[in-house]
């Protein structure tokens, strides 16, 4: 998505598009503290996705691991799929209720 702030010559926030305030100073004042709040989680953004893709192409570079990881996640999607055809089927709640019940001492 295309940015909607950056750093201004002076080192503060700037629009980057034309916005034109005709509204009274404390107006003004909210909307120059809603750009800079837009401006430091677009900064964030920026950085994040730098990292995250950073760490996805280390992480793609150890094939034996990436194997693994995605035999652990095939697991967990088939152990989902059983599951939800067992709740459409009703039998998931009567199978937890054959599970005995133990007292605490």
């Amino acid at each position: 998505m295309e940015r909607l702030t950056t750093t201004s010559n002076k080192g503060g926030v700037a629009l980057t598009f034309d916005l034109d305030i005709t509204c009274n100073k404390s107006e003004a004042t909210k909307i120059l503290k809603l750009a800079e709040k837009l401006k430091e989680y677009e900064d964030f953004e920026e950085i994040f996705r730098s990292k995250m893709t950073d760490a996805a192409c280390e992480f793609l570079k150890d094939k034996e691991e990436f194997a693994r990881w995605l035999d652990r996640n095939k697991w967990i999607a088939k152990k989902c799929d059983e599951y939800a055809r067992a709740d459409k089927r009703g039998i998931l709640l009567s199978d937890l209720t054959q599970i005995p019940y133990c007292e605490s001492v």
